[in-house]
C-alpha cells in the first residue's frame, strides 16, 4: 500500500528530530505497522551482549568487508561480476600496459576494457571486474585470476 512510506517517512523524520534535540533516545524496538488492519504496535527489543552489530558495531557488510572473492550475476547480460573484497587496488594503465599484446584495450581514469579470447573484462580501480561472455562462476574467476591476478 502506498501510503506506507509516508507513515514511515513521518517516523523516521519524528525520531530524527527527537534525537538532534535531545528530546529522548531513539526507538530500539520494533515498530509494527499494519495500514490494513489500522493498528500501530511498538515492541521493545533487549540487546544480546554477544551481538557483533548492536554491542560490537561492528558491520562487515556495510563497510565492505568480505572474506574472500565474490561474483554476482548480472542478469540477462550473459556477465558476472567479480568482486576480490576491500583492500584491492589496481593501477589500470599497467594492467592495460600488460594486456596490450593479448587483445584490445582501452584505459581511462575510471575503468580498463580488454577484450581478449570470447570475453571482455572490465576493471575498476578497486579491483571489481565485469567479465562478459559467461554466466558460469567458476569460468569468470579463473579468467579475472588469469588475466588480472588474484
Amino acid at each position: 500500500m502506498a501510503p506506507i512510506v509516508s507513515v514511515i517517512a513521518s517516523i523516521a523524520s519524528a525520531e530524527a528530530n527527537q534525537t538532534a534535540f535531545a528530546q529522548r533516545q531513539r526507538n530500539n524496538g520494533i515498530i509494527n505497522i499494519d495500514l490494513w488492519e489500522n493498528s500501530f504496535d511498538s515492541f521493545a527489543i533487549a540487546r544480546r551482549e554477544d551481538c557483533p552489530a548492536c554491542v560490537q558495531h561492528n558491520f562487515e557488510y556495510l563497510d565492505g568487508v568480505r572474506s574472500g572473492t565474490m561474483t554476482a550475476n548480472l542478469c540477462g547480460r550473459n556477465a558476472l561480476q567479480v568482486n576480490p573484497g576491500k583492500g584491492h587496488v589496481v593501477n589500470l594503465q599497467a594492467l592495460a600496459e600488460r594486456l596490450q599484446s593479448i587483445g584490445k584495450v582501452s584505459v581511462n581514469e575510471y575503468l580498463a576494457r580488454v577484450e581478449v579470447d570470447t570475453y571482455e573484462l572490465t576493471v575498476f580501480p578497486d579491483g571489481r571486474a565485469i567479465i562478459k561472455g559467461t554466466d558460469d562462476t567458476t569460468v569468470a574467476r579463473s579468467t579475472y585470476a588469469k588475466y588480472i591476478g588474484s
